[in-house]
């Protein structure tokens, strides 16, 4: 389903642009590619082991397993909806499922290409192609090893998908044994190929090249236990699941729409009730509102179906649109909700963000300046302006003023207290009695 994720900066000087907002669209499985010649499809076996080993446990990986003559038949549209594509032992492609391949892979897809006894490595120089074609190397014929594990064994680096047999005394890589390979002119390879692992004996045995923005992965050896033991052994169920990952993690630009362009929802009144509900950062409503796609506003807008719409996309064709600034002039996530006619749900959310542009602020020069209000306004630079400390000499009563202003307030204050009424307090009118009188009552009473 859909997911949003947020993205938040900490506040600055201009906080338009300080958040974003994405819509990711998840599948509930990712379907791949693998192609299998073989009668017995051992090697397709593998795959299903791995990415479905059980009804019980889900990796979210759909194989579906196919013949060569499904890459000469398939249009693009049908291969981009694979994840990744597998080769498993093919002996050849012809030239319409190798165009095809290659479009696939430079509109982002991942390839991975497992070799075997059934390849015939002469008519690979043609997915080769002199070093322009999908094959990261040129072939020759396969080589036997020694069962020693100095030349048997693999060296692989730190890439995203061997990094569970990397390093040095690797327990998982040290049980793994090569017994047959397809070898490589002079066992060198050329610029922009990467070697991601080696054999025992230096010679490359997984190689990658970028093509257009996908990528291919090859194998010079089998992917079943035919050639090597690696299907065997527990690391390789964590390769298979992390080549993957590798593989469809597709170099694609995420669609973006700026504040105030236009939602669209896909609508058919064959399928759908007239009501929709319009989530939006606008809309402060925990329910959002209610809109009809059969009475358009001045926001909303109907596109009806054309004649020409057949039964195969029927809602790609029709839809309200959700525009203007009223509308759509916020930036945030816009939830657009609709029901069938059988009384399910369905839900389009789109992401709005403020044009990055605006937030990436730079000093006007002087020509920007008079380019956007005319040469006939005169411009003058702040420092041709600028008041000189010492170029005013005239005398200036203020700072006077200001010396004399406490001293006017004191001297207000004591008129003040001068002339204003002080009563007598009650100890002052108190006559002292004379000590004679005192001592002349104590003696009459002795």
């Amino acid at each position: 389903g859909q997911h949003v994720v947020q993205a938040q900066l900490p506040k600055d000087a201009v906080a338009a642009d300080n958040e974003r907002w994405c819509v990711l669209e998840l599948p509930a499985q990712v379907p791949v590619l693998v192609i299998d010649e073989n009668v017995s499809q051992r090697n397709a076996e593998y795959f299903r082991t791995v990415f479905q080993p059980s009804d019980r446990v889900a990796t979210g990986i759909a194989p579906d397993v196919r013949s060569s003559r499904y890459l000469a038949t398939a249009d693009a549209e049908t291969l981009q909806k694979f994840h990744a594509i597998y080769l498993m032992d093919v002996a050849r492609l012809d030239p319409v499922a190798r165009a095809n391949l290659e479009r696939y892979t430079r509109n982002g897809g991942g390839i991975g290409i497992f070799l075997g006894p059934n390849v015939d490595w002469s008519a690979y120089d043609e997915l080769y192609d002199d070093g322009q074609g999908l094959l990261p190397v040129r072939l020759t014929a396969p080589r036997l090893l020694s069962a020693g594990r100095d030349e048997a064994g693999l060296v692989a680096s730190d890439h995203p998908a061997l990094r569970v047999i990397a390093g040095d005394d690797n327990p998982f890589a040290s049980t793994i044994r090569f017994s047959r390979y397809f070898g490589v002119p002079t066992g060198e390879v050329a610029a922009g190929v990467e070697v991601l692992a080696r054999l025992g004996n230096g010679q490359p045995l997984l190689v990658e090249r970028r093509f257009g923005t996908g990528r291919v992965v090859v194998m010079l050896s089998t992917l079943s236990p035919t050639w090597n033991n690696w299907a065997t052994q527990p690391s390789f169920v964590v390769f298979l699941l992390e080549l993957q990952s590798y593989l469809g993690a597709r170099q694609e630009t995420p669609f973006a729409q700026a504040v105030g362009s236009t939602v669209q929802f896909p609508f058919d009144p064959k399928l759908y009730g007239p009501e929709l509900r319009l989530k939006s950062p606008v809309i402060q409503l925990e329910n959002g509102i209610t809109i009809r796609a059969d009475e358009p506003s001045a926001d909303v807008e109907t596109d009806p179906a054309p004649p020409s719409a057949g039964p195969r996309e029927p809602l790609t064709v029709a839809g309200p649109r959700l525009s203007g600034q009223r509308s759509t002039g916020q930036p945030g996530v816009y939830e657009v909700t609709a029901k069938r006619l059988d009384g399910t749900g369905v839900a389009e959310t789109h992401a709005l963000n403020v044009n990055p542009e605006e937030g990436a602020l730079a000093l006007y020069e002087r020509d920007q300046f008079s380019d956007q209000l005319g040469r006939n306004v005169p411009l003058v630079a702040a420092s041709a302006v600028a008041l000189d400390e010492g170029a005013d000499d005239r005398f200036s009563w203020s700072q006077w003023l200001l010396l004399l202003l406490p001293l006017l307030l004191l001297v207000e204050q004591g008129l003040a207290y001068r002339s204003s009424y002080h009563p007598k307090s009650a100890q002052s009118d108190a006559r002292p009695r004379s000590v004679a009188t005192s001592r002349s009552k104590f003696r009459r009473v002795a």
